[in-house]
């Protein structure tokens, strides 16, 4: 409080005033002064950053894991449900390209067909059947109208590491001959994109 000093100058009592308009004029000039005055803010005092310092680097683990069956099926649905959103994110794509004509319908719970139409191509027509489940791995796949369950182009079977479930692809892949598929580990999406590139070039498409 010792900042401020007291209105009218003298200390007295407005009503002790001869006039007393002069003494609150003094005291409303003074009380405008006072409003109007920036505010002095105390400077703060910067104190060094030592959280950076004192925190460990980031550090990576890997866990080991036994994996049982129920694992392993909830791993096949998963990875069917993205080769499937996979499959229906590309037909849209596909939508948009003239004389291109696509088509996803979904078969059961566990399988779907997907056609292609190159209506510029003379050979322009294919269609792939996925399903999970069959004697070629937990996801296979099958090029042609008919959609037979006791037949399949190939596969994807699951395999484990110490650390975590995968695809492993096996079976054949048909194209321009019949050439055995690398039998390497993939992901969901991976598999997918190795089904889809396959249907592709079987309509005559490709990537720019």
């Amino acid at each position: 409080m010792a900042q401020f000093k007291a209105v009218p100058h003298d200390g007295k009592a407005v009503s002790e005033y001869t006039n007393q308009n002069l003494a609150l004029l003094e005291v409303a000039t003074e009380l405008r002064r006072l409003a109007n005055r920036q505010p002095v803010v105390p400077k703060q005092v910067e104190r060094p950053d030592t959280k950076a310092e004192t925190l460990p680097q980031e550090a990576r683990y890997r866990i080991r894991k036994d994996f049982d069956q129920v694992d392993e099926r909830d791993f096949v649905e998963r990875s069917y449900n993205e080769i499937y959103r996979f499959f229906e994110a590309s037909v849209r794509e596909l939508e948009a390209l003239p004389d291109i004509e696509a088509r996803l319908s979904p078969l059961d719970s566990g399988s779907f067909s997907c056609t292609l139409i190159n209506r510029g191509f003379g050979r322009g027509f294919e269609t792939i059947h996925v399903r999970r489940g069959g004697s070629w791995g937990a996801i296979e796949y099958l090029f042609g109208e008919e959609n037979s369950r006791t037949a399949s182009n190939g596969g994807f079977a699951v395999e484990a590491d110490d650390y975590q479930l995968h695809l492993r692809s096996t079976g054949f892949r048909i194209s321009g001959g019949r050439m055995p598929m690398d039998r390497e580990t993939v992901s969901a999406s991976e598999a997918a994109q190795l089904m889809w590139d396959e249907l592709l070039s079987k309509v005559g498409i490709d990537y720019a």
